[in-house]
């Protein structure tokens, strides 16, 4: 080799170690924002998913509520037309029916509240997945950062090997 391509060649060794090192940096750096990022995509989701628990509560408790408005409408339409007709409501059939529509009714919200519970439960196990992949996402990323990094430190390492090696053939 000859003078002049001993030093160029130390510092083109030295150069691409340097901007290889920086890459890396900055691959590190965007690998942890975007797990960021995608960590508060998944927090958003999960906070969607709560409020779809909670919607759920509150529409079940109105549906009950319209429910036993309308059951006590019928209930007592059918009372008044008992009484009306001189049908007594203490004792026998009007008031085994009285009673069974009664039963009825308590069933059906009962089945309302099941439903609304499956469907809240549902809508929290969702937002936790959500939060559980969120957290994954973001690890995924920091470990991928930190494999950036210890190339970015290799790359500087190989960069020094080199400049050591063109200098001990100087």
């Amino acid at each position: 080799m000859g003078q002049l391509a001993i030093p160029i060649a130390i510092a083109s060794a030295a150069t691409a170690a340097v901007v290889s090192y920086q890459g890396y940096q900055q691959a590190a750096s965007q690998a942890k924002a975007a797990g960021d990022y995608n960590k508060r995509v998944y927090e958003y989701r999960a906070k969607v998913s709560e409020q779809d628990a909670e919607i759920i509560r509150r529409k079940n408790e109105q549906d009950k509520y319209y429910f036993d408005r309308d059951f006590k409408k019928y209930q007592g339409q059918t009372i008044v037309a008992y009484l009306k007709n001189g049908v007594s409501i203490e004792r026998g059939t009007p008031y085994a029916q009285l009673k069974q529509n009664y039963e009825d009714a308590q069933y059906q919200k009962d089945i309302m509240d099941y439903n609304a519970s499956i469907g809240e439960k549902n809508a929290e196990d969702n937002a936790l997945f959500e939060r559980m992949t969120g957290s994954i996402s973001q690890m995924n990323a920091y470990a991928q950062a930190q494999s950036y990094q210890y190339q970015a430190y290799s790359s500087l390492l190989t960069g020094v090997q080199k400049v050591g090696y063109y200098g001990s053939i100087a």
